[in-house]
């Protein structure tokens, strides 16, 4: 009888392995079978190439073998593993991975929760104390470390005390629209009404306030546009007109542009750089000196924005 374990076949299986060995001769007559070898899959071609084979709700591969020997002439050679232990295997290590992916989710959100809460704590600070700063309130103040950027500005901004004095604002609009062309060579700035007009107010945030509506204009207006600085006087009252060729702004957001961290549709200005905080500072400034500001647009047109102060 041909051993299963026979050196000439080279078999040396563990039983732990779920593989059955059946060896019959060329007439079909069995030489020798593996304990449990309970399948009937026909040795036939081709050889020596595994197959895959559901039997009896059991997930299997086998391979047929040919092969010569001096005793027994032509012998096929059928090995068959059964893959239930994989299969159980995988489901478990699916089940797993399943609940490592959830756990590792749930992780995520609480720890981005508690970052986001963490790099927002400064932003909640300078809100709550700018809401206390008012005309009546000037001593308020907000403390505010950390680098250089629009947070520590909007900051430095709302801790100025206002100080007011009288000042020619055309002379203002003048000096804003000389630096904006040293700097800005992409753009046409001009002034075409600036008649004189004396005000009474904080000239750094008066000019501040216009170089926020300026450089506004510059991010949304293409190359070659322009940006035009007026003043319009009447009953007391003067109008800074800053208006531009630019891109414009869609009815509906027109009413959101003032709010804190407020930024335009992404696909509209996904390539321009800003935290949504210099509109609002303008607005803060108007709002101090007891302004009224105006904004009209029309997309692919431009935007004017009209800034209303009281003239002395």
């Amino acid at each position: 009888m041909l051993e299963l374990l026979d050196k000439e076949l080279g078999y040396n299986v563990s039983s732990k392995e779920n593989i059955f060995i059946k060896v019959v001769q060329e007439d079909g007559k069995i030489l020798n079978l593996s304990d449990k070898f309970n399948y009937n899959i026909k040795i036939k071609e081709p050889f020596n190439k595994t197959k895959k084979f559901k039997y009896d709700d059991e997930h299997l591969i086998y391979k047929n073998l040919r092969s010569e020997t001096k005793e027994y002439g032509v012998i096929y050679i059928q090995i068959i593993k059964d893959m239930d232990n994989e299969y159980d295997f995988m489901k478990i290590l699916f089940v797993f991975m399943l609940i490592s992916d959830f756990i590792g989710i749930i992780a995520s959100i609480i720890v981005g929760y508690f970052v986001s809460k963490r790099m927002l704590r400064p932003i909640d600070h300078i809100i709550k104390a700018a809401d206390n700063i008012s005309i009546n309130n000037l001593k308020e103040r907000i403390e505010i470390t950390g680098p250089n950027d629009e947070l520590k500005r909007l900051g430095d901004t709302e801790n100025q005390r206002i100080e007011k004095k009288e000042f020619l604002l055309n002379e203002l609009i003048y000096e804003v629209v000389t630096e904006t062309n040293l700097i800005d060579k992409n753009h046409t700035i001009s002034s075409e009404k600036n008649n004189n007009v004396s005000i009474f107010a904080d000239y750094k945030m008066i000019k501040q306030m216009v170089r926020i509506f300026v450089d506004n204009s510059i991010k949304f207006t293409p190359a070659q546009g322009n940006i035009d600085i007026s003043l319009e006087t009447k009953d007391k009252r003067v109008k800074i007109i800053i208006s531009d060729s630019g891109i414009g702004i869609p009815k509906d957001e027109i009413q959101n542009i003032f709010e804190r961290f407020y930024t335009a549709d992404k696909s509209r200005s996904k390539d321009i750089a800003g935290t949504g905080l210099g509109l609002s500072i303008a607005k803060w400034i108007i709002d101090v000196h007891k302004g009224e500001v105006n904004v009209q647009s029309e997309e692919g047109k431009g935007t004017q924005v009209t800034v209303i102060l009281e003239t002395l």
